[in-house]
């Protein structure tokens, strides 16, 4: 829908579309483009105006169903003041719309510029009347001084109260904020505290549990008759929580380390070749099924070590084990001699193991820190 209004304030008529106009059609919007051609394409696709855009007083003298009959009936409106009758009464004359130019022949373009022309040597320029002299007598002057300068204190004493009642407000936040930085040290405090009382607690059960450990456990294990012993005590509940707690406190840097330390404590190198994880094979002992795997696994739980991380620690030490002590250098000079036959070489007497520091074979051979 469009129509055809009146802009009152500049005298001019022009479409619009009905989407610009105010509910009661008495303002409408109209783009601030000073390209005709760009204004033109706006009103006919009826733009979604914005805040750039300006808004004007008008008289709506009738709406149309297209672009094309409200244009048709732009000129007539230019001559008479409603649209709705043929009735030529009343007729008023209105300014061209100068928003949206439409493309004029010239010699008509010239006899308009010839009409303005004798239009403005017609005018009379009157001249301008000076202002008439204001006279206030001295009684008048102390009133307004007077009354201007309660209204000055009034607002002096209402921008006081602000600013006070301001700072009122800024000191009571400031004092909530560092009671809360109190309160938050406080309970830092407190968390300190407790985390020490765990920790110290957490310490006299394992010093407790390792007071209770047998004497006759005697590692590292260096045969089958070391390992029979060992399984026979950890038959005992009381043993198997006792030797956990003693190989947790054996520590370490990082997790693989940990498990490491564990195993370098419970096993020699030697002893270590006649195990695997499961036993695959048929040739070598499977770890996993003995008490003092349950044992370990134990201690690297009460470190934090997740049981997946201990069973990959574990089958590469015992996978790298012939790696250990010499084994690496013995089987690269046998490479080099030829073919020989391959002898275990003899078991140590139960050498005491370094729990503090891990060989750099180990470091060499294990994949999991």
């Amino acid at each position: 829908m469009y129509a055809v209004v009146h802009f009152t304030e500049s005298n001019e008529v022009e479409v619009v579309p009905c989407s610009w106009l105010s509910l009661d059609g008495k303002v409408s919007f109209w783009p601030p483009y000073k390209d005709t051609k760009r204004t033109k394409v706006a009103v006919i696709q009826s733009a979604m105006p914005d805040e750039t855009w300006g808004e004007f007083f008008v008289e709506v003298m009738k709406t149309f169903a297209n672009y094309d009959a409200a244009r048709m009936n732009l000129k007539k409106a230019q001559t008479r003041s409603t649209l709705t009758s043929d009735d030529e009464g009343g007729k008023r004359r209105r300014i061209p719309s100068s928003k949206l130019k439409e493309t004029v022949p010239a010699d008509e373009g010239e006899k308009h510029t010839r009409a303005k022309k004798k239009e403005k040597k017609g005018v009379l320029h009157k001249p301008l009347l000076s202002p008439p002299a204001f006279r206030a007598s001295q009684q008048d002057i102390h009133k307004v001084a007077a009354h201007t300068s309660a209204a000055l204190e009034q607002a002096s004493a209402q921008i006081s109260g602000n600013i006070q009642s301001q700072f009122e407000r800024d000191h009571a936040l400031l004092r909530a904020v560092e009671e809360l930085k109190a309160l938050v040290r406080q309970n830092n405090l407190l968390l300190q505290a407790l985390t020490r009382q765990k920790t110290t607690a957490a310490a006299a059960a394992a010093a407790a549990a390792a007071d209770t450990l047998s004497e006759e456990f005697k590692f590292p294990m260096n045969c089958e008759e070391d390992l029979q012993r060992v399984e026979d005590l950890l038959r005992e509940k009381s043993q198997e929580k006792a030797l956990a707690a003693h190989l947790s406190a054996l520590g370490g840097c990082n997790p693989g380390d940990a498990v490491r330390r564990i195993l370098r404590h419970i096993l020699t190198n030697h002893f270590a070749l006649k195990f695997n994880w499961l036993g695959r094979g048929g040739k070598k002992l499977a770890f996993a099924s003995y008490k003092v795997c349950n044992a370990v696994r134990g201690a690297s739980a009460s470190q934090n070590i997740s049981a997946s991380d201990c069973e990959a620690v574990i089958k590469n030490w015992l996978k790298c084990s012939g790696d250990r002590s010499g084994g690496r250098k013995r089987r690269e000079s046998r490479v080099h001699e030829g073919p020989q036959q391959f002898s275990l070489p003899p078991p140590s007497p139960s050498p005491v193991m370094d729990d503090t520091t891990s060989s750099d074979s180990d470091d060499d051979c294990s994949s999991l820190e």
